[in-house]
């Protein structure tokens, strides 16, 4: 099963700006880091699919706990719009928490898809 394993991001005063949410997977064999599984998910094309899990969970933790959850994205949420149509129907749905989730998008992506990475800043 797929979980967010979270760590707080202080801002220079201490105080806690949100959690960063890391993805991980939890299998038979132990608890597995994004780094160890993504490259998988990539070849199966099924970044998109992580991409929204993810961002289910960032959001079931926001409801739950009341913080800021930010999690990372891959290139595959700037460049279908799928996932932009999907993020929107949920950030409308969630409209409570809506302000509490960020979303880390590598700069290569955001730079690449400029026009795409613009829709996520009107969030």
């Amino acid at each position: 099963a797929f979980f967010i394993e979270l760590f707080p991001v202080l801002d220079s005063n201490g105080a806690v700006v949100h959690e960063e949410g890391m993805l991980r997977l939890s299998a038979e064999n132990g608890t597995h880091n994004a780094g160890e599984f993504m490259p998988w998910i990539s070849r199966l094309g099924l970044s998109l699919e992580i991409d929204k899990t993810v961002t289910q969970l960032a959001i079931h933790h926001s409801l739950e706990s009341g913080q800021n959850t930010c999690v990372n994205l891959t290139e595959a949420s700037v460049t279908d719009d799928r996932y932009q149509a999907w993020f929107a129907e949920m950030m409308k749905k969630h409209h409570d928490v809506a302000e509490k989730i960020s979303l880390d998008i590598n700069e290569s992506a955001a730079f690449s898809y400029a026009k795409n990475f613009i829709f996520f800043m009107l969030f």
